[in-house]
């Protein structure tokens, strides 16, 4: 006869090692309650099916066997072990997590009878992942998993940045709700969420102009440039590097004009105290040598994304992109500026262009009314000779 170890661990006169009844007292009640039981129920099926997956947990054992291996036989010889025993315990630990899920399974339908158990397979398209009942979120492929009919399971469609949510496919029509909730009244279920690349007229044109890395002296910030003819409320957007998000709480970006996101607004404003356009504080380092920044809209849609490789610098440096107008995906439009930079204002390669321009224009306007005197001068002398 199996051991129910659920019933056995809720039982209210249980022995002294290892659930004294005090130890389980918390519990006992609050099963007692239907709605906790529900989402006791719900949760244990989530972790089963995710988790504890059998194949999860073997690769998880495998992952442990690699990592251990080579240390093993200086390990046994040491100790007069034997080698074999360990890989025999490997073996026990995969057969465990086999059965595991079946044998809990039972174990529920016993202590809750919580109805027969239904098939859930969910594809999960290119650009997205699922959560589970609020619970636990999903990011393989495909799902494959079990639970109870007396629950309804909800499952929650969430786009990655970038990406927008679609439809779901499967669910007797298509289903446009991110959120749905499947009552389990059939023996299996078959989903698929679609995602699509989120889009806005606003991509390339918020840019990321210069880029201050691990910079002691005013913390690390990053400078964007608005390249429209209007305001843009920068509200929600989020600004990424590989492993952080920060989300921008409140800020908006004049038209043809500049604002800093900044680990921290008091180092920043301390080095730069007349700057205003400053929003902080993301809190987390950029590196100086390796790294991919990213900023999102509201809708998920990328705005603008550069990815930086450079040498190891000893110096303050700021990246500064050349001019807004050059696409700043390329390294080579960056120029490596020494120093604190220049926040908040023109690069100083696009001071220079500009400059350069303001000359050459100059030089022209020279050029054409020196051509027309010349014009008018010849037109006189003609006329004069005519008379």
């Amino acid at each position: 006869m199996l051991n129910n170890s659920l019933a056995f661990h809720t039982k209210p006169n249980g022995p002294n090692w290892p659930n004294p009844p005090w130890s389980t007292f918390l519990l006992r009640k609050l099963l007692t309650n239907e709605d906790f039981k529900q989402q006791f129920i719900l949760k244990f099926s989530d972790y089963l099916n995710t988790i504890f997956e059998s194949q999860n947990v073997i690769n998880h054992v495998n992952a442990n066997k690699k990592l251990l291996k080579p240390e093993i036989k200086r390990h046994v010889k040491k100790w007069r072990l034997d080698y074999r025993n360990w890989q025999k315990h490997q073996e026990r630990m995969k057969e465990f997590a086999r059965q595991r899920p079946d044998y809990m399974r039972n174990f529920i339908q016993e202590m809750f009878t919580p109805g027969d158990l239904v098939s859930v397979k969910i594809e999960i398209g290119k650009g997205g992942f699922i959560n589970f009942n609020n619970n636990i979120d999903y990011k393989q492929k495909e799902f494959l998993g079990q639970y109870f009919n007396g629950s309804p399971i909800t499952i929650t469609a969430i786009p990655e940045k970038g990406y927008a949510f679609s439809h779901w496919e499967g669910a007797g029509a298509v289903v446009n709700d991110k959120k749905l909730t499947i009552n389990l009244d059939k023996n299996a279920y078959s989903l698929k969420a679609i995602f699509k690349p989120a889009k806005t007229t606003l991509s390339g044109q918020i840019i990321i102009n210069e880029i201050s890395a691990n910079n002691q002296l005013t913390g690390d910030w990053i400078e964007v440039y608005n390249q429209t003819d209007e305001v843009i409320d920068l509200k929600d957007w989020v600004f990424r590097d590989s492993r952080n998000d920060f989300i921008i709480p409140k800020g908006k970006i004049q038209a043809k004009s500049y604002m800093v996101l900044c680990q921290s607004a008091s180092a920043f404003k301390k080095a730069f105290p007349k700057e205003k356009n400053v929003i902080g504080d993301f809190a987390f380092g950029l590196n100086k040598t390796k790294e991919t920044l990213e900023l999102y809209a509201v809708n998920n849609a990328m705005i603008d994304s550069v990815v930086y490789e450079l040498s190891k610098m000893k110096s303050a440096f700021t990246l500064s992109l050349k001019a807004p107008e050059m696409e700043n995906s390329i390294l080579a439009n960056w120029d490596i500026m020494l120093g604190t930079g220049t926040p908040n204002t023109a690069n100083p390669s696009y001071v220079a262009i500009l400059e350069k321009n303001r000359e050459r224009q100059k030089s022209l306007f020279t050029y054409i009314g020196l051509a027309a005197l010349l014009i008018l001068s010849l037109g006189l002398f003609f006329w004069f000779r005519k008379r």
